[in-house]
């Protein structure tokens, strides 16, 4: 298993860490993301307890890739504020075809290329779970006409 440390956006404000973890075998791509909204802490919190746990070998990744960006909006996280822009709203939709923030486009161009399997982006529900207790704020991604989607849509709908 090898663990480097990389760096979107790097030399401008927005410059995160992101860490890619290969294993000691070929295998899918999995991607974790945490942090987009500054208020969010758990998924933040949870994201550098996974890498922590990788680099000191209590989790080992036999197969595959995994990338974990534990803190995605920096700046929101520092200030305790969602974000402004509300940067989860400024990713790719089918309206808005391109991101529309730096911090955004890097993460997507970043998917884009490593081409994960399964995309896990860590929220909160921030009360939601108040108005219906199976809404836990997670977001599961997959990448289109992967294995992964076809499992998804078979096993997951609610």
């Amino acid at each position: 298993m090898q663990i480097t440390k990389h760096l979107l956006d790097k030399n401008t404000k927005f410059e995160t860490p992101y860490f890619i973890i290969h294993g000691d075998y070929k295998g899918s791509t999995v991607m974790v993301t945490a942090g987009v909204h500054g208020t969010e802490r758990a998924g933040i919190l949870s994201a550098k307890k996974l890498l922590k746990w990788i680099q000191s070998r209590v989790i080992h990744i036999y197969s595959g890739k995994l990338i974990v960006i534990p803190t995605v909006n920096q700046i929101a996280v520092k200030r305790h504020l969602r974000g402004i822009p509300d940067l989860n709203r400024t990713f790719p939709s089918p309206r808005a075809k391109a991101a529309r923030h730096p911090l955004s486009r890097a993460v997507f161009q970043l998917a884009k290329r490593q081409q994960p399997g399964w995309y896990i982006d860590l929220h909160k529900a921030n009360g939601l779970s108040k108005i219906n207790p199976r809404s836990l704020g997670q977001t599961l991604i997959t990448n289109p006409g992967s294995q992964a989607s076809l499992l998804l849509n078979e096993s997951f709908i609610i």
